[in-house]
């Protein structure tokens, strides 16, 4: 696998969809871990205001303005930071889907690592407070999904075509394999006049 070579600016607008994307998985699998393991769907998306309103936070299970609007807009930040060097370092814009993958499971994983082994407890995401350890595994994996399923936009079939897309395009077809139209239509058969 070769490093992508995205500029900054590139990999910023694709981590905006796939961060978005990764972030509506996961928080998804959140609540609805959350929702199974707990009884409320908010509890484990309150986990991330504790950035803000200090280690407490992360055990609030009510839904809340400050609590749950809060932690999701941090919980969607951070999706886009992953996304970003997900999409600048990994990312290709032909990668088959099995790499593709293979990446997003990368990201998901060194994110999870760092957000539970090397960040200190105020500033982890706080899920753990609420899910067991299969619910946190879902939720990053949902997160991997989400990158995988952003594909970056491709160029328009149009500007192929267009006034400098067709001259490119009649240089390189050879003229013999071009269609021509002719008077007599394609079922007639020339005439001996």
């Amino acid at each position: 696998m070769a490093i992508a070579s995205n500029s900054w600016a590139t990999a910023a607008r694709r981590a905006l969809i796939s961060g978005s994307i990764a972030s509506l998985l996961s928080t998804a699998t959140l609540a609805a871990c959350g929702r199974l393991e707990s009884g409320r769907m908010s509890g484990p998306i309150n986990g991330p205001s504790q950035w803000l309103w200090g280690r407490r936070a992360a055990h609030a299970r009510r839904p809340s303005v400050r609590h749950t609007v809060v932690g999701h807009a941090v919980h969607h930040v951070c999706a886009c930071g992953w996304a970003l060097l997900h999409e600048r370092f990994l990312q290709h814009r032909n990668d088959p889907a099995s790499a593709r993958i293979v990446k997003a499971a990368a990201t998901a994983a060194l994110a999870s690592f760092v957000d539970y082994r090397i960040t200190p407890k105020r500033f982890q995401p706080g899920f753990d407070v609420h899910l067991s350890r299969p619910s946190l595994f879902a939720a990053y994996a949902a997160f991997a999904v989400g990158l995988a399923i952003a594909r970056p936009k491709r160029r328009p079939l149009a500007s192929a075509f267009s006034s400098t897309g067709s001259r490119r395009l009649s240089r390189t077809v050879p003229f013999s394999s071009r269609t021509r139209r002719t008077r007599r239509g394609p079922d007639r058969a020339p005439s001996d006049a």
